[in-house]
């Protein structure tokens, strides 16, 4: 069983994404302050998910860490894409898009450069849309080593 998954919504703080095992759901408050749910989608084999939005409206959408070894962009417009990794190849590799491997991707969160962590396992690697994949604890530990 997969356990839910929560994700702010940038763009509207009295909204939320949450993923379970069936689907992805958008959740906004009322304004009777109760909760509805304004849209499912149908998105399975969430392990970790964040909202990505610009205020000028270039980027809004969920990047999702998946069970099948990969992490994925969503947006309305159009669907799901790749973002790094394979399905059902599992692996610790760093490389481009596809060419790198998770052995087990999870919980996500944004910074402030705009790139990408993510908790694989026990390591924690860092994603740089049009760039690479690469593991931040090992780049840490050279750098340590070094000094």
């Amino acid at each position: 069983p997969i356990s839910p998954s929560l994700a702010q919504d940038k763009s509207n703080p009295s909204a939320a994404w949450i993923a379970h095992s069936s689907g992805v759901c958008h959740l906004a408050r009322s304004s009777d302050s109760s909760w509805a749910v304004e849209k499912t989608v149908d998105l399975k084999g969430i392990t970790g998910m964040t909202h990505v939005w610009q205020s000028n409206g270039s980027l809004d959408g969920l990047v999702l860490s998946r069970k099948d070894y990969r992490v994925t962009f969503w947006d309305q417009a159009s669907g799901q894409a790749a973002v790094a990794g394979q399905p059902m190849s599992r692996g610790s590799v760093d490389g481009f898009g596809t060419a790198a491997r998770f052995s087990a991707p999870g919980r996500l969160a944004v910074t402030t450069d705009g790139s990408l962590l993510v908790v694989d396992g026990r390591a924690l690697r860092r994603l740089r849309l049009g760039v690479m994949c690469h593991s931040v604890l090992q780049e840490a530990t050279d750098l340590a080593s070094q000094r």
